[in-house]
């Protein structure tokens, strides 16, 4: 048998791709749908509020899909009483009667094979997406597919992708009872980590809360030597005025907190530029919140990207123009924030929390505003956004190159075909072969 799923009879369903006019129950008797239903997102029958006319009987209520009949009783429907109310079954294939015992009374439910009324040619295009080997199920057609389908479509997929990051956010938030101030710190620190450090950012943030730095803002020295002697840094012992000033403030402020330090040898430094070191991203994100105390309060007003670029123009500690690690000097350099690197944080962690916040405070205009931001950067430069545009699909904003990621991993990777508009046009168009 054909490798079919139940989201391909949902999109037959929803859309009529199939002989409306010819479709009749197993025992044969006509049926005539009135109203399809709606689909049900949750648990229960798949399709609610249905009308149809099955003979000369009238009937309104539920619709159950299975790709084979005998799923019912697989999937124990027949003990449930949210099944009670289904007035048709529709599956791909009939193998097995089907009835539901009613006050003792067994009712056998009208079931509608649908395989035989869908036209060949969706079948076999929707069996090609399934077994496609290449990049993306429907690479070679989307040649024939208009671009503006995308175009229409992307403001949907980058919300789905903003929702899909606030997850990690919403989570942190019941942590940390709420704190904003406290998980955009967390969250930030995350992405100065890039993908190497990601975690052990996480955890140096987690291990120093940002309301301690807060009360040293007036001891520049005091917010760099946290960081440093929480992240395991200050363990060494090395000859350097500016790292024994880091050391010795550490010792007082350890004992002030009761802090235990981290270990140091989760830090990684391997297969990456010197900008990118830990010890180097630390003494930027120190720059950065001795600058800004209540650096998420700053976030939320700020009107525009330009306003976000001026938050993030801080200056390390001169130290670290001509060093990237403790003990090893290098060639004099720049210690500011890139804008590439801005970007990255805007992308990732500004828009996605400001997203969230103006959805739980009801205030649209912050949710438009991550939008627009989006809309404001350039597009990011990545392998997957770099094939898109090989297929015709470039980018020309974050917005779009954020839509095109999220239509890579959770559509195209997931074979998610019945889900993407894109698929849709392709199944419309009912082509003959893909591969």
């Amino acid at each position: 048998m054909q490798k079919i799923k139940e989201e391909f009879l949902y999109y037959v369903w929803k859309t009529k791709q199939f002989d409306t006019k010819a479709i009749a129950t197993i025992s044969g008797e006509k049926i005539e749908i009135l109203s399809f239903g709606f689909q049900n997102l949750h648990s229960g029958p798949d399709f609610s509020d249905a009308k149809i006319i099955i003979g000369d009987t009238t009937w309104a209520g539920n619709v159950e899909m299975h790709i084979f009949s005998s799923d019912w009783t697989l999937h124990k429907h027949q003990h449930d009483d949210a099944y009670k109310n289904v007035i048709l079954h529709v599956v791909y294939e009939h193998d097995k009667e089907i009835v539901f015992n009613v006050e003792s009374l067994e009712l056998e439910i009208p079931t509608l094979e649908l395989k035989k009324f869908i036209p060949k040619s969706i079948i076999d295009t929707y069996q090609s997406l399934l077994e496609s080997k290449s990049w993306i199920p429907c690479e070679a057609l989307l040649g024939g597919i208009d671009n503006n389908v995308f175009e229409l479509w992307k403001y949907n997929i980058v919300v789905q992708r903003l929702w899909l990051k606030t997850n990690y956010i919403d989570d942190l938030l019941l942590v940390k009872n709420q704190d904003w101030e406290e998980v955009f710190y967390i969250l930030l620190s995350r992405y100065f980590g890039a993908t190497a450090n990601t975690l052990a950012f996480e955890q140096l943030a987690l291990s120093c809360p940002v309301i301690t730095l807060y009360k040293n803002l007036h001891n520049p020295l005091a917010i760099e030597s946290l960081l440093y002697g929480q992240a395991g840094f200050l363990q060494a012992n090395f000859d350097e005025n500016y790292f024994q000033n880091l050391k010795k403030e550490y010792a007082f402020l350890s004992r002030k907190y009761n802090l235990t330090s981290l270990q140091v040898n989760i830090w990684k430094f391997g297969r990456m530029m010197p900008p990118g070191f830990p010890t180097f991203r630390i003494a930027q994100l120190a720059a950065l919140l001795r600058k800004n105390d209540h650096l998420f309060s700053k976030v939320i007003e700020a009107e525009k990207v330009d306003d976000l670029y001026t938050l993030f123009e801080v200056e390390p500690n001169p130290f670290w123009e001509e060093h990237y690690v403790f003990n090893k000097s290098a060639k004099s350099h720049s210690t500011k924030l890139t804008k590439t690197f801005i970007n990255r944080l805007i992308i990732n962690c500004i828009v996605p929390i400001t997203f969230l916040y103006g959805k739980k405070q009801g205030n649209e205009d912050l949710v438009d505003k991550a939008i627009v931001f989006l809309e404001s950067l350039p597009t990011e430069q990545n392998a997957i956004l770099s094939k898109w545009k090989t297929l015709g699909y470039g980018s020309k904003s974050a917005l779009e190159s954020q839509s095109l990621i999220h239509l890579k991993k959770e559509y195209c990777d997931k074979i998610n075909c019945m889900q993407c508009r894109i698929g849709h046009q392709i199944l419309k168009g009912s082509p003959k072969n893909i591969n």
